[in-house]
């Protein structure tokens, strides 16, 4: 069991973010968190990665318990975040770079990782260009790239194509899939599209799983699943149209 949350409680002033959540990922699983804005599902992946301290309950990562100052846990996961953390006035080969360092990657390894990263996300011919040149797609690609070049045991992704067109996001999906084929993850997002593959869905509303199987099985037993499958794909239309 590569991760596992426990009968988590978390709250906010007050504001429960997480009702005794609970949650297993097995080695080799890629898991999706689905649900609306502001379900809690960040939340959920800061307590995960040590960020911010649980109010009940445990979480345990690669067998260790979760304190949030074990850099052995850190150095294992890689987080790719919704907010774009990559630097407009360096070229990408220097962004990749600089996050390959910060994991404690050698020459050797570092140089080897870039080449084979900037392939996967489909940058290799641009990598000695400044990132400020860069369209919303590329810099999302990037910002992705950056979190995969320590070959992370766990990869966790929250909203990693949020703001982007459904072109560039297919485009990534698949990228993301070659990733995925033997890696463990959690993707968090709001739009079907980026769990649709994953092994088991998650369907988070509240601060707890309200549904939870594959996208078929949800299809079958969740109305609610039912209805957001619906308004994704309408919006999908008006956009496409």
């Amino acid at each position: 069991m590569i991760l596992k949350i426990d009968e988590v409680i978390k709250r906010f002033n007050g504001t429960l973010a997480l009702d005794s959540f609970n949650l297993e990922v097995a080695q080799g699983e890629v898991v999706g968190l689905l649900g609306p804005n502001g379900a809690g599902k960040t939340t959920c992946i800061r307590s995960v990665i040590g960020l911010i301290p649980v109010d009940e309950g445990s979480i345990t990562v690669f067998g260790l318990k979760q304190n949030g100052k074990d850099r052995t846990i850190k150095r294992r996961i890689g987080y790719v975040t919704q907010e774009l953390t990559v630097y407009e006035e360096m070229t990408a080969k220097e962004n990749m770079a600089f996050f390959g360092r910060l994991y404690g990657l050698d020459k050797a390894t570092l140089a080897a990782n870039i080449a084979e990263t900037a392939k996967l996300i489909g940058l290799e011919t641009r990598l000695n260009e400044k990132v400020k040149r860069y369209s919303g797609g590329m810099k999302r690609r990037l910002n992705i790239g950056c979190s995969l070049l320590h070959n992370p045991e766990l990869i966790i992704m929250d909203e990693a194509t949020a703001s982007i067109d459904p072109q560039t996001e297919a485009k990534i999906q698949r990228s993301m899939q070659t990733v995925f084929s033997d890696k463990t993850a959690l993707v968090v997002a709001h739009r079907l599209t980026s769990v649709l593959d994953a092994d088991e869905i998650l369907f988070y509303q509240d601060g707890e799983i309200i549904h939870r199987g594959t996208h078929h099985e949800l299809m079958e037993v969740s109305a609610e699943y039912r209805k957001l499958v619906e308004l994704q794909l309408l919006q999908t239309a008006v956009n496409d149209g």
